[in-house]
């Protein structure tokens, strides 16, 4: 009896640590990454809240809260929107788009000041170079 719930204690961690790894590697999630990102999460990780608190709660005021916390974020989330729409627009696109952007600015990718380049003179460029959305490395 002892050896069967050690064994289901060894399986639940394998579980856990296998979730948490898939979880933690956005690599084929097509994540985009930007400024307002963060900010949804927390946006609709209280929207959900309080739809399920407004559904099963039981204390008006908790909820009353709860909709001050979403209309707070909401505001937050759309002033920031607007702040770096206005003062820096670069922060509002994905990682993939700002990391080519540079690519090309730099000259690693595109063609030259005179045109396209000759094929004599052009690099070629693996697919494991190329960043994915999700990839910080």
């Amino acid at each position: 009896m002892v050896n069967y719930f050690l064994r289901l204690v060894q399986l639940w961690g394998n579980f856990v640590n296998q979730l948490f790894a898939r979880f933690s590697n956005v690599e084929g999630m097509n994540a985009r990454s930007n400024v307002l990102v963060s900010l949804l999460w927390l946006f609709f990780l209280t929207l959900c809240s309080t739809i399920t608190y407004g559904i099963w709660g039981e204390k008006e005021i908790v909820q009353y809260i709860l909709l001050a916390f979403l209309a707070v974020e909401l505001f937050t989330t759309i002033g920031v929107y607007v702040y770096f729409a206005v003062n820096n627009p670069d922060c509002l696109r994905s990682e993939t788009f700002t990391l080519s952007k540079l690519a090309m600015e730099k000259g690693q990718i595109g063609d030259t000041t005179s045109g396209l380049i000759n094929q004599s003179q052009a690099r070629i460029i693996d697919t494991e170079s190329v960043v994915k959305d999700g990839e910080n490395d």
